[in-house]
């Protein structure tokens, strides 16, 4: 029988964008959440949240996605669009899913009842049939979202011309106290982006290593309808590698350099 197809769709989780034409870049839907009640809206361009969304379609091809905007900054805006996408717009839903979110930032705020709330609330998506992407952040000190619940945690490389491999999050400073091994990425994506429509470099990363990574997974699940999360974790393990001519230590690197067919 043959595979039925059906564009992925993908929501960045940021400051809110809208089509942009010198991108190439054509969102579906915008929705506000920084108000106690989600808002469909257009008339926002934040260029982070666009870069990152840009990263996605190349990753991904244009044809695989369907592109969301879920303006959300804060832990509390955050839980409240995680919320409303489980309810309204469940992978398991016939019309218009949302089967992965990117978010591509990280609040260095101490720990607050909206952690628990949020890593429930990841938890409960993941149940749901969501993949969840989450920049681990680019230094210490971590925190949430990246230290929550088991969305798939993205750190970032870029290889210099001289062939010399940075890996990002950078390592905290000696001596100091970190929360574990929820410090260390699943998997490790580009850190920079592709070339803008003017000529010029864009944003770089782990924010848009986790557009890398929220893309390439969503050509995944093009191609393999009704993956879960644990498809795909174990596809990117087994994908993903660890250069060791760079130095690359699965207990900093996770399961290394993403690489997917």
């Amino acid at each position: 029988m043959a595979v039925v197809r059906k564009k992925v769709g993908v929501a960045v989780v940021d400051g809110g964008m809208e089509n942009n034409s010198h991108l190439n870049l054509k969102v579906e839907r915008v929705w506000d959440f920084r108000g106690p009640e989600p808002m469909s809206c257009f008339g926002t361009d934040d260029s982070h949240a666009m870069e990152v969304a840009y990263t996605v379609l190349r990753a991904a091809s244009d044809q695989t996605v369907d592109l969301w905007s879920l303006r959300a900054q804060t832990l509390e805006e955050i839980l409240r669009a995680i919320r409303w996408g489980i309810t309204n717009h469940s992978p398991k839903s016939e019309t218009e899913p949302i089967q992965v979110y990117c978010i591509p930032q990280v609040t260095k705020t101490a720990a607050t009842e909206h952690d628990r709330l949020l890593r429930d609330s990841i938890d409960m998506a993941i149940e749901e049939g969501v993949i969840i992407c989450i920049s681990l952040g680019n230094a210490p000190p971590f925190s949430a979202p990246a230290t929550t619940g088991r969305a798939i945690r993205v750190g970032g490389f870029d290889k210099k011309e001289n062939g010399d491999l940075l890996v990002y999050p950078l390592p905290p400073p000696e001596g100091t106290p970190q929360p574990g091994a929820i410090c260390k990425p699943d998997v490790l994506a580009p850190w920079a982006g592709y070339p803008l429509w003017n000529g010029k470099e864009g944003k770089a990363g782990t924010s848009i290593a986790a557009g890398h990574a929220a893309g390439r997974i969503a050509r995944l699940l093009y191609d393999n309808p009704g993956w879960k999360h644990s498809h795909v974790m174990e596809h990117l393990k087994t994908k993903s590698h660890l250069e060791d001519s760079f130095g690359a230590m699965p207990s900093r690197d996770g399961s290394g350099y993403l690489v997917i067919d």
